[in-house]
């Protein structure tokens, strides 16, 4: 192990087989920030290193996963490690492969544990030429402006958390269920939105609020408007939504910060779309253990289903009622496992103002010929269900929103 800047203010280790350009590389990006690297070989030997390594002394962690052969057996080890005792920690990972486009299922599927369960944020490039603007920005946000390194504190516990819903239906389940198992109590605001304070800590606030009908245009701009007015620490969208069969079955919630945006379709005799992903610029890791709490709204409800955490979720204008339709837009992404009509408008909004957001959409039909609203009841209840006791129960008892990066 390496060090140089003795007596530079940020520490950052650096995990990489040859840290060289790439260190001079960012030394450069981050100026005036001044900055200690410690490097660490991306390799066994390094990995038995780490395990004696001090991470209080740590402000960010560099991992460098451009080798994939060998840094796909080592990297995760790395991370894990990290996480297992750091929970704050910022990470981020350099690598030449792009998760949303490379063919290697294999690689993305890496992405999608990392990025979705242990706080890495990924920046895709070849060779030198990635982003400078943008890695700096997220440099910057992991460490602070001023280059002192991670707060004490997670400020994100003074903000309130803000619930979208498109129905008054989805909003009237996640009050009811507010009612009987969460410490937050409700005052009615105007156009029957809701702000919840808890019971016995002043600071915990949120806020529920319904569009009042389903359209990306709308939930951008009410998004929009609310972080303005509120300045929250976290969008929950919840509701229902339509699936993909085979992929989910009646009932099972989505959950994701990663949306497969299909606004843009070209309508013939098949379906063309044109497929963005909208990934949060600012997120937290998932706050709840995912086998606990499926274990626990099964024995609410007597009902079986699941919370789909690794699957992302479509978006689109348009009210799905054709199987063709469906069937095209599952090609677009290999996880795409539902779909509806406000969560890209809502994730833009989010990004606009770098606040972390989620999905979570309980599927109430397959968006065929054969869709009805037999199963929306259920489906509400259990969106409504994994929203209070994984997010809004989680952060009401604890000190922060989560841990961001």
């Amino acid at each position: 192990m390496s060090a140089d800047h003795a007596n530079s203010e940020v520490t950052v280790l650096y995990i990489d087989d040859i840290p060289e350009p790439y260190i001079g590389l960012i030394r450069d990006l981050i100026l005036p920030t001044k900055c200690k690297f410690i490097t660490l070989s991306n390799s066994k030997e390094g990995l038995d290193e780490l395990m004696s390594m001090d991470l209080n002394q740590i402000h960010l962690v560099i991992c460098n996963l451009m080798n994939q052969k060998n840094n796909l057996k080592y990297g995760p080890l790395f991370i894990t490690n990290i996480r297992n005792r750091d929970r704050k920690i910022p990470i981020i990972v350099l690598t030449g492969i792009d998760p949303e486009t490379d063919p290697n299922y294999r690689f993305r599927d890496l992405v999608n544990e990392l990025y979705g369960k242990l706080n890495v944020r990924f920046i895709a490039f070849k060779g030198a030429a990635f982003d400078p603007t943008g890695f700096r920005e997220i440099f910057l946000d992991a460490i602070g402006e001023d280059g002192r390194g991670r707060p004490d504190e997670d400020r994100s516990n003074e903000k309130p958390i803000l619930l979208l819903s498109a129905l008054y239906e989805e909003r009237d389940a996640l009050i009811g269920e507010i009612r009987v198992s969460s410490p937050m109590v409700e005052k009615l605001l105007e156009d029957r939105n809701v702000k919840l304070s808890h019971k016995s800590r002043a600071e915990k606030v949120a806020y529920v609020y319904s569009f009042g009908k389903t359209a990306n245009q709308t939930s951008n701009e009410v998004t929009k408007k609310l972080i303005g007015e509120l300045k929250p620490g976290l969008v929950i969208l919840f509701g229902i939504a339509a699936g993909i069969r085979k992929r989910v079955a009646l009932g099972d919630v989505v959950v994701t910060n990663r949306i497969v945006d299909l606004r843009i379709c070209k309508i013939g005799e098949t379906y063309e779309f044109e497929p963005n992903i909208i990934a949060p610029k600012k997120a937290i890791a998932l706050p709840f253990d995912k086998a606990q709490l499926e274990e626990q709204i099964r024995a609410d409800t007597n009902t079986k289903f699941n919370i789909l955490v690794d699957m992302v979720c479509g978006s689109s204008d348009n009210l799905i009622r054709k199987l063709d339709y469906m069937n095209s837009a599952s090609k677009t992404h290999r996880k795409l496992s539902a779909m509806e009509m406000e969560a890209a408008g809502v994730a833009e909004a989010c990004n606009e103002h770098n606040v972390p957001f989620y999905i979570v959409k309980a599927i109430t039909d397959f968006g065929d010929e054969l869709k009805d609203d037999s199963y929306h009841q259920i489906a509400t209840i259990l969106s409504s269900k994994v929203v209070v006791h994984g997010f809004l129960n989680t952060w009401s008892e604890s000190d922060s929103l989560g841990n961001s990066f």
